[in-house]
């Protein structure tokens, strides 16, 4: 929670740096650069598990928006390698043996660091090129019943709407996505009470002008350009 922490107030600092006052803005800068950039350079927590990449997710965000680039350059490895790492608590055909609830945390911040990685090395970083990636993004629609029915496994729960930004990025990334009906993709609430940043600002961010049709959104969507 305190990498969740450190990615909400990087995007703040960097999206409102001219509207914050200097106070406020240089003491939570201080804090990043304390709590997270400066012990984490070359040693991001690694284990085969979601909190592997969310911990990775907001100590790599803190550093691509307020280190420097020789400072990412020593991070570089450890960020991918707690990507991989949470890969590997992944079966090779994308099944998450958690169930979809821990797939919607776990992946989530895997697409969200894996799609600034991309941008921060305009391209010589990129993830989502791995089969393995492809097979783990279409894991909502293998698992998916009728409604808002997932098949649940280990603790998960029987239930769960998807996030829409999560699904939109998902649908412009892989041909073969199938992109959710509206109502399964709620903009308006979230089954995370804890409302965490990172998916609260890509509503915005990558959310489409025009929403599918209900109709349409069960066929395969043509990949957006």
């Amino acid at each position: 929670f305190s990498a969740e922490t450190a990615m909400a107030l990087s995007e703040v600092l960097y999206l409102l740096a001219d509207r914050l006052h200097p106070i406020v803005y240089n003491r939570a800068l201080h804090e990043l650069r304390r709590r997270t950039i400066e012990p984490h350079i070359t040693d991001v927590y690694t284990y085969r598990s979601n909190w592997s990449v969310v911990c990775a997710c907001g100590v790599g965000f803190a550093i691509m928006y307020h280190g420097t680039r020789e400072e990412f350059e020593k991070a570089k490895d450890s960020l991918v390698q707690s990507a991989n790492d949470f890969l590997d608590s992944y079966t090779d055909d994308g099944c998450c043996l958690e169930g979809p609830t821990y797939w919607a945390y776990g992946f989530s911040h895997f697409v969200f660091l894996a799609a600034m990685l991309r941008e921060y090395t305009e391209g010589e970083i990129d993830l989502f090129k791995s089969e393995k990636v492809k097979n783990i993004a279409l894991y909502p629609q293998r698992t998916s019943l009728e409604e808002d029915f997932v098949i649940p496994f280990g603790d998960a729960s029987h239930r769960y709407k998807f996030e829409y930004c999560v699904m939109n990025f998902l649908n412009h990334e892989y041909e073969e996505f199938v992109l959710p009906a509206p109502d399964m993709m709620p903009l308006h609430e979230y089954s995370d009470k804890r409302d965490r940043f990172g998916r609260f600002v890509r509503d915005f961010f990558w959310t489409e002008d025009v929403l599918p049709s209900k109709e349409g959104a069960n066929t395969v969507a043509e990949k957006a350009h």
